[in-house]
């Protein structure tokens, strides 16, 4: 085994070379774990927003399609929990607009809504009649599915 005397009586270049390859080995150790941590957030980062996106595409023919089985589920705990199902259902019974068709702003903004991560979509209903409505829906993760939990959420 060699030790620091054997390694301080090599010749100078040796030893340079030597630390210059394990220099060059660090390096590249850091820059290949540092390119595989990028690779990884960038992925779960794109997994978060299509499912994000399903989400709000799924609420939102729920919403024209009137089935209000289905939107509900879709909203966040603290929503159910503010209206029951019932309640809900029951607001929904009163007279709305026919929404018909909906937009979603292509730039969706990540965000972290009451430290849980959170995407935010500008979406617009539109109604037979030519009305529109702008609304943002907020989606957070609750066990492992999106759902909407908007600022002021007034349901249509």
């Amino acid at each position: 085994m060699i030790g620091w005397t054997a390694i301080a009586n090599m010749p100078v270049m040796n030893r340079r070379l030597r630390w210059s390859l394990i220099a060059t080995a660090v390096v590249l150790v850091l820059m290949c774990a540092g390119g595989i941590y990028a690779v990884t957030w960038t992925v779960t980062r794109a997994k978060g927003l299509a499912e994000a996106s399903n989400t709000v595409e799924s609420y939102l023919h729920a919403i024209e399609n009137e089935n209000w089985d289905t939107a509900y589920e879709h909203l966040c705990a603290g929503y159910r929990a503010r209206w029951s199902k019932d309640a809900y259902l029951q607001l929904q019974s009163e007279p709305q607009p026919d929404w018909t068709r909906h937009d979603i702003d292509d730039a969706p903004i990540r965000r972290t809504l009451n430290g849980k991560p959170a995407w935010r979509f500008k979406v617009r209903l539109h109604a037979a009649g030519g009305l529109t409505h702008d609304w943002v829906l907020d989606l957070i993760e609750e066990d492992a599915n999106w759902k909407v939990c908007a600022p002021n959420l007034e349901v249509p």
